[in-house]
């Protein structure tokens, strides 16, 4: 998914979705995090993929199945961003990187934390960080001996380093919204 797309398709969710809660967080395959979504009377189900193959976002109608017992990374986000609200859905320009804004109360207390979505193949992840910045967890871990950009629970979070962006050749609009043609694609 280029970024013209992923920006195409992330208006679209902020139309769609802003404002809904998390009612369930699945995790049908290692690299695929389904948010099932709940507002005004509606569910959506928003996929995210880190599969270097097919790394996208989009609202999907397809079923997945679950695995018996969850992923640590499905633990963390049932723990933390269960009944949360998404507040906002960005893009970075001219970058396949997406950020999800969320907030959870919990009693008297409110908590911000950030998916930060990566759709950049073969180191594509989706990251999980506090309001803060610093990491909580993420998909894919990347310690210091491997990495120049570090991610690892309680770390900063750093930009990924610039890239040369390569044309995009965007997919056909085939139905009502980018989201339902990036479903159909993918």
């Amino acid at each position: 998914m280029g970024p013209l797309l992923l920006k195409k398709i992330a208006m679209e969710l902020n139309e769609t979705v802003r404002g809904s809660i998390i009612s369930k967080i699945h995790q049908p395959e290692a690299k695929i995090i389904l948010l099932k979504l709940f507002i005004r009377g509606r569910t959506h189900a928003l996929i995210i993929s880190a599969d270097a193959r097919l790394p996208r976002m989009h609202l999907t109608e397809r079923k997945y199945a679950n695995p018996e017992r969850p992923l640590r990374f499905l633990s963390m986000l049932r723990k933390h961003i269960s009944n949360g609200i998404i507040e906002k859905i960005g893009v970075l320009e001219n970058e396949r990187i997406a950020t999800i804004d969320l907030k959870k109360k919990t009693g008297e207390t409110t908590r911000n934390f950030r998916l930060t979505i990566e759709l950049t193949g073969k180191s594509s992840n989706i990251i999980f960080t506090d309001e803060k910045n610093i990491v909580l967890d993420a998909l894919k871990y990347f310690p210091p001996e491997t990495s120049e950009r570090v991610v690892v629970p309680g770390v900063e979070l750093k930009p990924l380093p610039a890239r040369e962006t390569k044309e995009e050749t965007l997919i056909e609009k085939t139905c009502a919204t980018w989201n339902e043609s990036a479903d159909l694609y993918y």
